[in-house]
């Protein structure tokens, strides 16, 4: 069954991401309406909320794959929580791609169509934009391979999946870096960096502290029974 043919089961997920892109969309008028500074600086505006809300659906998405993918709770969380990791993941995309649209629209950004596909061309602080371009690009690698998990050997994909943690550290470091609300927002990117880190931990030291004798999950043929993004859902 393809994401499109189960979207009937997901109105929950979509009308909770649209009712969060109206409460935002309405808080930037506000703002804008009440800061009559910032009309010219509009792209600016978005591409921060853009950015700012990728980034916090990107944890929640992050957290709750670490979840649905430990052996202690796998198969009822993914039941559960299968579809609002998808959605999330579709959220995620979204927000990112208005992000990177709003800054190479935003002539006085430096950042650039080029910019925005290229590591390293952006006039803008050319190093943690690149971080962001790279980690962009790996999300949608990710999802990609998602949608094809019952055409890919598992070990493939779920190594593959497993950069998710790895764009996750890029993505943070781009915000501190790149971001120029880093110093408000140092506690937000403690407390999110802190508990994918403790997640991650929780979650892959179940695997270093497994019997020599357990068994492991099959590394070739087959599909994974939790993947993740914009794939199929886990069979039984």
């Amino acid at each position: 069954m393809t994401l499109f043919a189960k979207l009937p089961k997901l109105w929950g997920p979509l009308l909770a991401l649209e009712g969060l892109a109206v409460a935002g969309g309405i808080l930037s008028y506000r703002l804008l309406a009440g800061t009559p500074g910032l009309y010219g600086v509009w792209p600016w505006v978005v591409a921060r909320a853009a950015g700012i809300g990728a980034y916090g659906l990107l944890t929640v998405l992050v957290l709750l794959g670490l979840g649905m993918s430990h052996p202690s709770g796998q198969r009822l969380l993914n039941r559960a929580f299968f579809p609002y990791h998808q959605m999330l993941a579709l959220g995620v995309l979204a927000l990112v791609a208005v992000h990177g649209a709003a800054l190479a629209w935003d002539r006085y950004a430096g950042v650039g169509w080029v910019g925005l596909v290229v590591p390293g061309v952006s006039g803008y602080r050319p190093g943690p934009v690149a971080l962001g371009v790279v980690a962009a690009e790996a999300m949608v690698w990710i999802a990609v391979t998602a949608h094809l998990t019952y055409n890919m050997r598992r070990l493939r994909w779920i190594t593959v999946h497993r950069l998710a943690l790895v764009v996750f550290a890029l993505v943070w470091a781009h915000g501190v870096w790149a971001g120029t609300d880093s110093v408000p927002l140092a506690d937000f990117y403690r407390a999110t960096g802190l508990a994918v880190g403790m997640a991650a931990a929780w979650r892959y030291g179940v695997e270093r502290r497994r019997p020599a004798g357990a068994p492991r999950a099959r590394s070739g043929g087959g599909a994974s029974p939790a993947p993740a993004a914009v794939g199929e859902e886990p069979r039984p």
